[in-house]
């Protein structure tokens, strides 16, 4: 797992050359909106007094500036701002905004817990302002508790909060916790596989260690969490289905999940590898391609080609996961939409056959009627001019008399046209859920090339080629 090679990334833009790209218009606003309030932000300490967290008594402390100044330096060169208008790309000035500062404060909570991850003291676990807290409660109180995440003083963001809905609250809060966990619990080294004696004994731990890593990794960087938020300010909604609908659902996004954990952590693992050089502290094996190249001895570049293969897989079971519910949701054909459309025009037919044949009867009735007054002979001039007697006279004329109007046909129950109008709003709304997780994998894929943090001020030289040298240093100093 040496840093001393240069290797050739996958593919990452080719493999999801199907997805359309697209970009936010209010890109700089929100950008500089953000970076200045950061910067402000990090100016200036006031008193703050940290909440009452079980038996830890209220205390009163001096804030420490937001960011650093080793943090600032690179807030800029990261490009947060467009990873958000890449991934958001419709919605409007204030709500990037919120969603960049969001995803700023992430971002630099993730790298303070990275440095910690390798660290196992009893000071750090017990420290109120970085330590998961289950006492408090509540999403915002589960947001405040994060470290970072406590700063955020985002008004659409907090006024959002107060109308949240308590299903959007109860699955933001799932969201949360997976991040603290994520963040608290690193899986444990994984160690070289076994002998070949051992290897068919031992099968089986090998490929759990690589799952419960893909596990973990899922949910590192709180993208599910981003998510929840991106719905809260209604830049997208979470689809309400039913089974089977809700069960397809979760697989699409457990999918979208893995491709973006497995092409981060390839993007990501020259920076990995430097900054565990500078500070040992940072685990230079939480990383897919260092789990590969342990636990499959393969050479560097084996292990990229490996964990290529592995987001192929993973976009696969992506796009076939999206098939499966467009499939689903694809409405039935036209004759059987419209039930009670037919019925009513079959029974008007049958009316109006009936209508007619009574008709019929009736003329060629008084026809024999007449034929037999005139000595059974009909000649043209009786039909013509008849001799009816007593019989009613019949008026030549061009009008049509309607046949009676068919009994009405029982319309369809107010629960059915509910049902009916409930199935089209969840169509709709799963359509444009799928559209924004596209919007994320195709956004985040651009980004990791236009940002310095991975290949630093090379990254259209990658992005042609593929190669990473080794003479490119990361942006990110460790302190």
């Amino acid at each position: 797992m040496s840093s001393n090679q240069s290797f050739q990334l996958p593919d990452l833009l080719g493999i999801m050359s199907g997805l359309e790209l697209r970009t936010n218009r209010h890109c700089r606003f929100a950008t500089d909106a953000s970076e200045k309030w950061f910067v402000e932000a990090s100016k200036a300490s006031q008193p703050q007094t940290l909440p009452d967290v079980g038996a830890l008594p209220s205390m009163t402390t001096m804030r420490l500036p937001l960011l650093s100044d080793a943090e600032l330096k690179y807030l800029r060169s990261t490009k947060l701002g467009l990873l958000c208008a890449l991934c958001f790309p419709m919605c409007d000035a204030p709500q990037l905004r919120a969603m960049t500062d969001l995803v700023t404060l992430l971002f630099y909570s993730s790298i303070r817990h990275s440095r910690v991850q390798g660290q196992a003291s009893s000071e750090d676990s017990e420290s109120p302002v970085e330590r998961p807290n289950t006492y408090l409660k509540g999403v915002l109180g589960s947001l405040e508790e994060q470290g970072l995440l406590r700063q955020l003083k985002q008004p659409l963001l907090k006024s959002a909060l107060a109308k949240a809905s308590r299903s959007w609250t109860e699955r933001c809060a799932q969201s949360i916790q997976a991040l603290l966990d994520a963040q608290a619990g690193a899986p444990p080294p994984i160690p070289p596989p076994p002998s070949s004696s051992l290897r068919l004994k031992q099968g089986e731990s090998k490929s759990n260690a690589l799952e419960d890593y893909t596990e973990w990794r899922r949910e590192l960087h709180g993208t599910s969490m981003i998510l929840d938020f991106a719905e809260l300010l209604e830049i997208f909604e979470f689809p309400q289905a039913q089974p089977p609908l809700c069960y397809k659902i979760a697989r699409l996004k457990r999918a979208f999940l893995d491709v973006l954990a497995f092409s981060m952590d390839v993007a990501s693992y020259q920076l990995t590898q430097a900054r565990h050089s500078a500070n040992p502290s940072i685990r230079a094996d939480l990383n897919l391609v260092s789990i590969l190249q342990t636990q499959k001895r393969l050479s560097l570049q084996g292990a990229m080609n490996l964990a290529g293969n592995m987001i192929r897989e993973a976009y696969a079971e992506f796009r076939a996961a999206e098939k499966d519910i467009l499939d689903f949701l694809e409405p039935p054909p036209q004759e059987t939409l419209l039930p009670t459309a037919k019925m009513r025009l079959t029974a008007s037919m049958t009316n109006l056959g009936a209508s007619l044949s009574s008709s019929a009867s009736t003329f060629f009735g008084w026809l024999a009627s007449a034929s037999e007054k005139n000595g059974g002979q009909t000649s043209p001039r009786n039909l013509a001019v008849p001799n009816l007697g007593n019989a009613p006279s019949i008026s030549v004329s061009h009008s049509y008399s309607p046949p009676p109007s068919p009994s009405p046909s029982p319309s369809p129950s107010s629960s059915t046209y509910s049902l009916a109008l409930e199935s089209n709003t969840t169509a709709t709304t799963t359509k444009r859920y799928i559209e924004a997780l596209k919007d994320c994998l195709v956004g985040t894929l651009h980004w990791a090339y236009e940002t310095e943090l991975f290949f630093g001020k090379k990254g259209s030289e990658v992005r042609a080629f593929g190669w990473v040298f080794v003479d490119q240093v990361p942006v990110i100093p460790e302190e």
